[in-house]
């Protein structure tokens, strides 16, 4: 995902690549780039999505007057968990998003060129056991 400033990272919130490991977040256990967690209930439901900042692009439109590339990797899937995480948690919405992104003008110039959140591999858990 792109986000629309650059996002404040708790040092309470890093947490090591094998403890998001633990957590049962797909991450690399041996890699050694650190994460920032994410615990905050949406909708009275438990919620937990890990994340990392990758790169920073300068932007006359964004917050900061920067865009920030972010890998997100939720644990649990609640109703608009990551967009919800990154705008009411960081303070940083998806670039795009209409419904979380406030009403700032460079977070409407944005919106229309639609939300800037993909997936780059889906992984599910089956009810037996294992995932594919």
């Amino acid at each position: 995902a792109i986000i629309n400033g650059i996002p404040a990272e708790d040092p309470a919130s890093v947490i090591t690549p094998l403890a998001a490991h633990n957590l049962g977040v797909d991450v690399d256990p041996a890699s050694t780039a650190p994460w920032n967690l994410i615990t905050a209930p949406i909708d009275a439901k438990p919620a937990v999505t890990v994340w990392r900042a990758l790169r920073y692009a300068k932007s006359l439109h964004a917050a900061d007057g920067h865009l920030t590339l972010v890998e997100l990797k939720p644990k649990t899937g609640r109703h608009h968990q990551l967009r919800r995480h990154m705008a009411e948690v960081c303070g940083r919405p998806i670039v795009g998003d209409a419904e979380y992104g406030g009403a700032t003008p460079g977070a409407e110039k944005f919106r229309e060129r639609g939300l800037f959140l993909c997936a780059t591999r889906i992984t599910l858990e089956r009810p037996g056991g294992g995932s594919e």
